[in-house]
């Protein structure tokens, strides 16, 4: 769960180091996306590494790379959204939600294909 934070996190850094280019709410949506691609990338060498290449592996490692675009996507949103704070009033409700409901979805996803198991009790 703390992967949702840091994509959140890194979107705030591209933010602050970056001002000129992150000029609307909605650039905190791209970066997050593309951040959350790049986590979603690195997340599957590592499994198709550690496993080998397989044929049924391609239908998950796409829905992987989809869920991490849009988790990523989801916490930028709410960081876009706190750097102009007068655009809309609510960005913190934003924000966290934004990044709660992206870690509610990964859990979910990890727990459908077994990553988390009933005996561990949700914790990763």
């Amino acid at each position: 769960m703390c992967e949702e934070a840091g994509k959140a996190f890194v979107v705030g850094l591209v933010a602050l180091a970056c001002r000129r280019f992150f000029n609307d709410p909605v650039d905190g949506l791209i970066y997050g996306a593309f951040i959350g691609l790049g986590f979603g990338v690195g997340e599957s060498v590592f499994y198709v590494s550690v496993e080998g290449p397989q044929w049924y592996q391609l239908p998950t490692e796409a829905v992987r790379m989809f869920l991490h675009t849009m988790m990523g996507g989801l916490g930028g949103y709410g960081i876009g959204l706190s750097v102009f704070p007068r655009k809309n009033p609510t960005w913190p409700a934003w924000a966290v939600g934004g990044i709660l409901l992206a870690m509610l979805t990964h859990f979910l996803w990890n727990r459908f294909v077994g990553l988390v198991s009933i005996e561990q009790g949700g914790s990763m």
